[in-house]
């Protein structure tokens, strides 16, 4: 036997849990998923933008936030992909975003006022 024989493997691997409904806050408005129309578009580059805030910028160099900020990334990417984009509407406002092709998720966003209410979930 080789020294790999020697090795403690572990044989619980800790997930993440599975969302309860505690972890999901109400929301009265039903949600309605539909395609993007130009319209939206707005409201896209606004969730991009809130998206980046809340998760990117804490971790990106400075370099990488001073070249986010000068080309306007996602109103380039809503100007060229938006038109297959589907949203997430909630109450006639436009609370996420997803971009897929084929079998492959681009992007998933949601707003950060509506994240936790099951918009990703749909």
């Amino acid at each position: 036997m080789g020294w790999w024989s020697r090795i403690a493997i572990p044989t619980i691997f800790l997930l993440p849990a599975a969302p309860t409904s505690r972890t999901i806050r109400p929301m009265t408005a039903p949600l309605r998923i539909r395609p993007a129309l130009p319209a939206d578009s707005h409201a896209l580059v606004a969730i991009l933008h809130d998206t980046f805030e809340s998760t990117w910028r804490p971790q990106v160099t400075p370099a990488a936030l001073a070249a986010y900020q000068q080309g306007n990334r996602p109103a380039a990417y809503v100007a060229e992909r938006g038109h297959l984009f589907h949203v997430a509407e909630r109450a006639g406002a436009v609370v996420g975003l997803v971009d897929w092709q084929d079998d492959f998720v681009n992007a998933l966003h949601v707003h950060s006022a509506n994240a936790r209410t099951g918009a990703a979930r749909r």
